[in-house]
């Protein structure tokens, strides 16, 4: 998953859609395990999207690790379950980082002295 950071957003939705938010939020809030139903359930309470629209960005997360991935065994077959890896404040610096290393990598020079410059 490639991450876009949107200025003119604030906090998480800088980097993802509302009904995305939702779902981190949730997965925040239940930090047991949760299936694509419990967490397609919660999301359609509040926003209209598709239960494959949400596996496709469970998918996503999980490839870039910032969702945990577990498969559970029953009643019609394997059952995907998923767990935020990180809280909020943690994944704000996860996401802060990726943005500041892929500046790093593409505007090396002009990133270093933009930081430099930067009162911190």
């Amino acid at each position: 998953m490639t991450f876009t950071y949107y200025t003119n957003k604030e906090g998480l939705e800088a980097f993802f859609k509302p009904w995305q938010v939702i779902v981190i939020k949730y997965l925040e809030k239940n930090p047991e395990w949760a299936n694509t139903r419990q967490i397609t359930d919660h999301v359609i309470e509040t926003k209209i999207i598709s239960r494959a629209s949400i596996i496709q960005f469970l998918t996503a997360m999980k490839k870039t690790e910032i969702l945990e991935y577990s498969e559970k065994t029953g009643k019609g077959g394997h059952q995907g379950l998923y767990r935020l890896k990180y809280k909020e404040k943690a994944l704000r610096e996860t996401l802060t980082k990726h943005i500041i290393e892929t500046l790093l990598k593409n505007f090396p020079q002009e990133t270093k002295r933009a930081i430099k410059k930067i009162q911190i």
